[in-house]
């Protein structure tokens, strides 16, 4: 496996997704859960991180 910036389209080994998923699961669950606690600007940084590792794993293709 490498990250590759232009292997954003090819298969994303199962592992990634999978950790891809969670990061972005976990990131709208205690979001939400902080902008319901009346702290919006953490759980916003928090959802935009999830968001943003999610969009990395897929980064991530299998070598050749």
């Amino acid at each position: 496996m490498k990250f590759d910036l232009s292997g954003y389209y090819q298969p994303t080994p199962e592992k990634f997704r999978q950790i891809g998923d969670l990061l972005l699961f976990l990131s709208q669950a205690l979001g939400s859960n902080e902008i319901l606690s009346e702290n919006p600007k953490i759980g916003l940084i928090i959802i935009i991180f999830g968001t943003i590792g999610k969009a990395l794993t897929n980064f991530f293709v299998h070598e050749n």
